[in-house]
């Protein structure tokens, strides 16, 4: 069960360092220079800078594949915080093997407790789909990379 969470951490953890790099490196160029006064930390606002990012300019070749892939990003944010943030406890009931999460969210300005009860199958899938979708993530970067309009560094 831990693999599956760990898998499901780690592959959005890398879509999420990758998406930053790709919004540093954009914002050095100067079409995109003045699109964003400074770096947007929060992944909302990440998001819309990239979309915006990828409507025009050198990069507007990839919006198809960029906002499919950030359209996507944006379905997941659920999953990423619970699998990431959420309690999780591991046990089995008449139906098997399982485990629970719990965690604590913000719907309409409150706080709603929230439990989600997984069994081994599904989490598995879920950890399998996250795996595809890191690579996903790695196909966008490296085509990036190869047609070399991105600044080779970010430092």
């Amino acid at each position: 069960m831990l693999i599956f969470r760990g898998t499901i951490v780690a592959a959005y953890g890398y879509v999420e360092t990758k998406l930053a790099e790709i919004a540093v490196r954009a914002s050095r160029l100067a079409a995109y220079s003045n699109m964003r006064p400074k770096f947007p930390y929060q992944m909302n606002r990440r998001r819309a800078f990239l979309k915006a990012v990828f409507a025009s300019g050198p990069l507007a070749q990839y919006s198809g594949m960029a906002n499919a892939f950030l359209d996507r990003f944006e379905a997941s944010s659920d999953l990423r915080h619970m699998k990431a943030h959420a309690h999780m406890e591991l046990g089995a009931d008449p139906k098997g093997w399982g485990v629970t999460f719990h965690d604590y969210t913000g719907v309409d300005g409150d706080v709603c407790y929230r439990r989600r009860r997984v069994r081994l199958a599904e989490l598995e899938h879920e950890a399998w789909c996250a795996s595809r979708f890191s690579r996903l993530c790695q196909r966008l970067y490296h085509r990036l990379g190869q047609i070399g309009i991105l600044p080779a560094s970010i430092d």
